[in-house]
């Protein structure tokens, strides 16, 4: 595993700052659909904020579909089922894809996802997981075991009407070359910021950063 650590300096706290922000937006969007107690595996979607009161499990496929902004509200954990998967049609671009989670995620073996992870606690992927997004986590640990992460690339033609045409969130750079494969991106853990830029090949624990 390569990269850099940014432990309570300027890039770290700007990172945070932005998380905070991030996170507060996707927090506060109007929930345009509720899907409490629904499992979305199956479901095709459309640009939109979704609100989930309860702690979804996702099994099977979710299909998110159009060009626009995504913004799922999970009201507690956010857990996937082994070989889970999040595919994208019809336009739809990982980097307009927000997960904002109350508390920790927990992407299960194989599963195959893409956007932005906001965890307000710890993120954690089991084996061979792939991400085409990002994983913060504000206040716990990100553990990360044989995963691919890809950085998504700048989104392209997003719409500026109609639901989900909310501006994109100001989540903190990854420092990574867009679209490059396995680019981890960035992961801040409490105050640091951990940028990583290979496949992770072993279970990896990041522990939060201290401050002094």
């Amino acid at each position: 595993m390569t990269g850099a650590i940014h432990l309570a300096d300027a890039a770290a706290l700007s990172a945070k700052t932005a998380l905070t922000t991030a996170y507060g937006v996707a927090a506060s969007s109007p929930c345009n659909f509720n899907k409490t107690g629904v499992n979305l595996g199956g479901k095709i979607l459309t640009p939109g904020t979704y609100c989930q009161t309860t702690a979804p499990t996702l099994t099977g496929t979710l299909t998110l579909s159009g060009n626009g902004v995504f913004i799922f509200q999970i009201g507690g954990t956010l857990v996937t089922a082994p070989g889970a998967t999040v595919k994208l049609i019809n336009g739809a671009q990982p980097c307009n894809v927000f997960w904002q989670v109350s508390s920790s995620a927990t992407l299960d073996t194989t599963t195959t996802f893409a956007g932005t992870i906001m965890a307000l606690t710890s993120i954690g992927m089991n084996n061979g997981v792939t991400l085409v997004g990002r994983a913060f986590a504000q206040t716990a640990a990100v553990t990360l075991i044989n995963d691919r992460i890809t950085a998504p690339a700048t989104c392209r033609g997003t719409t500026v009407s109609g639901p989900g045409s909310r501006p994109g969130l100001p989540v903190p750079d990854s420092g990574a070359e867009p679209g490059r494969a396995f680019a981890v991106g960035a992961l801040l853990i409490g105050s640091g910021l951990v940028v990583i830029t290979a496949t992770v090949g072993r279970r990896r624990r990041i522990a939060p950063a201290r401050t002094n």
